[in-house]
């Protein structure tokens, strides 16, 4: 848990903050945050518990990031800061976001108004000087079309936060996967890392064509990446178990799970059964996804049979079972009269399954 000792360090302030998470590597390696900003007052509060030592700003950064830069001042006087880390909001920009357009397509990616939040970052740059800028996101942040608010062209938000910081930083891109640092998932992500041409050391990047990122912990080259498994024991957690409100929860109030009742145990507990005995026959079945995807549409099917026998009667207790097999119910339409014939088929591809106008992703 982090303390309130003071770390009289680099000094840092940190935009689109979430709940701190994402800063706090950066405070292990030596970087003091003065100023935090988030939108979300809720995430803006566990944020603080993360980083007690700094100050928060709150709502959204298009409206208050004078007050950042306020802050700061007030707080560190005319000493720039070391680093400013941002996160701007990537739902615009997300591929798992099916929705959003084409992403050549200028128009599409205007029409979500997070696409510009570069700008929050350009401006708070422009006023603070930081020697160090570093901008994570979604790869799609670094080739998203959007429109210049000036000139109207079609730009990446990474192009044009590129562009405005051009004078005074040099740019350093990277897109890794994270699971190459010991992230048990994979996860890949887009960096832009701004340092100031007048800081000493930049010389020295720009000559042996090197750049300013740790190398891999954990790829091929480095035994490989850590697996879920592997990071669960390492926490030495408990087995739970969603039958009593005992076993459903441990000392660590992060761990639990939700109690079931007497028919939801059943049911999943069965299913698992047949999970088990279905997987261990798939020996002809090539790969991963593929077995995923005969997995998931085997639960499918057999929930449209249980409510087709009217053991299912509620959309609730669809839902739930269909989250119990591990399938991720991402959009519910109108839901009209359940037993009207059309809404009971059932359309299976590789991509998702749409059944009583729930789509579920793979």
């Amino acid at each position: 848990m982090p303390t309130k000792t003071k770390i009289v360090n680099y000094k840092a302030i940190s935009l689109f903050s979430n709940c701190g998470a994402g800063d706090i590597g950066f405070r292990k390696a030596g970087f003091q945050f003065e100023v935090m900003a988030e939108l979300d007052p809720r995430r803006l509060e566990v944020c603080l518990l993360n980083h007690p030592y700094a100050e928060g700003v709150k709502d959204d950064l298009r409206e208050t990031w004078t007050e950042v830069v306020e802050k700061y001042k007030a707080r560190c006087s005319n000493e720039p800061p070391f680093l400013l880390s941002a996160c701007p909001p990537c739902q615009g920009m997300s591929s798992a976001r099916s929705n959003r357009g084409k992403e050549e397509d200028a128009d599409a990616g205007s029409k979500d108004s997070r696409n510009l939040l570069v700008e929050v970052i350009a401006k708070v740059a422009s006023e603070l000087k930081p020697k160090l800028i570093v901008v994570e996101n979604v790869p799609a942040f670094l080739t998203r079309k959007v429109r210049h608010p000036e000139t109207n062209e079609s730009v990446s938000a990474a192009s044009l936060l590129i562009s405005r910081l051009a004078e005074d930083y040099e740019v350093f891109p990277l897109i890794t996967d994270l699971c190459d640092y010991g992230v048990p998932q994979t996860r890949k992500r887009a960096f832009l890392t701004f340092v100031k041409k007048d800081l000493e050391g930049l010389k020295q990047f720009t000559e042996t064509s090197t750049i300013p990122f740790p190398r891999p912990t954990h790829s091929d080259e480095f035994n490989g990446g850590i697996s879920i498994s592997q990071a669960l024991k390492e926490m030495h957690l408990p087995i739970l178990d969603a039958k009593t409100s005992e076993k459903a929860k441990s000392n660590d109030p992060l761990h639990f799970v939700p109690v079931w009742n007497d028919w939801h145990y059943s049911m999943i507990a069965a299913f698992r059964r047949i999970q088990v005995q279905v997987l261990g026959r798939m020996t002809n079945v090539q790969s991963v996804e593929k077995l995923r995807l005969v997995w998931r549409t085997f639960c499918v099917q057999n929930v449209i049979r249980l409510y087709y026998a009217r053991l299912l009667k509620t959309k609730k207790e669809i839902i739930d079972l269909l989250k119990g097999f591990g399938l991720r119910v991402t959009e519910e339409c109108r839901l009209t009269n359940l037993r009207q014939p059309l809404q009971r088929q059932a359309v299976i591809s590789e991509a998702t399954i749409q059944y009583i106008h729930l789509k579920i992703v793979f």
